[in-house]
Parts: C-alpha cells; structure tokens; sequence
C-alpha cells in the first residue's frame, strides 16, 4: 500500500523538513513486479493530479529531513523496493510539484 502525501505540504521548518496542510490518499494492490515511475504517472493522471509532478519515498527508519529520496527513474524505484524489502506494508510517497524558476527583469 502506498500512502500519498499531495497537495501543498511540504516545507521546512528549523531545519526539520514537516509535512502539513496537504493531502493524504492510499493506493492499493501495489505490486513491485509492476511498479514503475511510469505506473506512478498513471495513477496521478487518474487522481486528475496535473503533471508533471516529482516523486520522492521517505526511507525505511528516516524521518523526512534525512531519508527523503526522489523517484526520478527507474532504477531509484529499484533501490526504494529494495529498501523496503517485503515486510514493509506501507510505503509513505510524496508528490513534489516542480520548481518554477522566477527570473528577474
């Protein structure tokens, strides 16, 4: 089960990255055989979540500040099943709208 945290949450605080004034959803039948950043797109695409849209996972015993990690390929999809192994039933994703560049006159 993946619980996606969307909306505009994330921020810093002290030094602490917090999660507030967001979104919460849960998606389930996940399967890691299937899961791909590709499969991410669709879900968003369904949730009429507009994209594009960064895609980051918090670590295994990390707490946001220090075990967020982005999703931006493939092979970080890999290295995020292989650090929740097969016991961990939930997996805390987050949607991270790009950053627009503000460019001065």
């Amino acid at each position: 089960m993946i619980r996606l945290f969307h909306g505009r949450g994330l921020l810093t605080k002290d030094g602490n990255t917090l999660y507030k004034y967001g979104n919460v959803d849960y998606i389930d039948n996940c399967y890691a055989s299937y899961f791909s950043t590709m499969v991410l797109d669709r879900v968003i695409n369904v949730m009429k979540i507009p994209l594009p849209m960064g895609y980051a996972y918090r670590m295994s015993r990390l707490n946001l500040t220090r075990g967020l990690m982005r999703l931006a390929i493939d092979q970080h999809v890999v290295e995020m099943l292989q650090d929740i192994g097969s016991t961990r039933r939930t997996v805390e994703m987050y949607l991270i709208p790009p950053v627009v560049p503000q460019y001065l006159p």
